[in-house]
């Protein structure tokens, strides 16, 4: 009979164990609507091409759990119609993301020197996204990311951008 409430509790501890765990990602689970902006540099060959300031991204964000402890996964609905998904963990109030790759769509200014003029273009750069951030009182998500990457077309061009800055507002339940 002591064998059975044993096992009871221990079945009863782990579970309540995995409810609390479970509770930070539940706390984050729902709908949000977002922004992206920030400023990154862009190089070629280690020749400075200056600074950008990206297009803001806006559109709406799902976060759901994983079923992995302390995972979600953040679906992103650009308002261009681009979609995808970002990996996190979940620690307390704060959120590490894991390096995703995605594409980015930047405007570059190249200079002519047949024209001799300035030529604005929309590239697509493949950049590594990581960052980190936390939940805010009321319920809204703000994170910090990393931009890391190259041109598509001419992986002589980088990307880099250090305080890309997502700010997520949760929706009405």
């Amino acid at each position: 009979m002591k064998k059975a409430y044993l096992i009871i509790a221990s079945v009863l501890a782990l579970g309540l164990t995995s409810c609390s765990q479970n509770e930070e990602v539940n706390s984050l689970v729902g709908n949000y609507t977002y922004k992206v902006s920030g400023v990154v540099t862009i190089e070629h060959s280690d020749t400075l091409v200056g600074d950008v300031h990206l297009t803001p991204e806006t559109g709406t964000m799902t976060l759901t759990g994983t079923g992995k402890e302390k995972e979600v996964v953040m679906s992103f609905n650009q308002t261009s119609g681009d979609v995808y998904d970002v990996t996190a963990v979940v620690t307390g109030d704060s959120l590490y993301v894991r390096p995703t790759h995605r594409n980015i769509e930047v405007e570059v200014a190249r200079d002519t020197l047949v024209l001799g003029t300035v030529i604005k273009r929309q590239e697509i750069f493949d950049v590594e996204v990581q960052g980190s951030g936390y939940m805010l009182s009321n319920g809204d998500v703000c994170l910090m990311l990393t931009y890391d990457g190259e041109e598509r077309n001419d992986p002589k061009y980088k990307l880099s951008g250090k305080n890309i800055h997502l700010h997520c507002v949760r929706n009405a339940k």
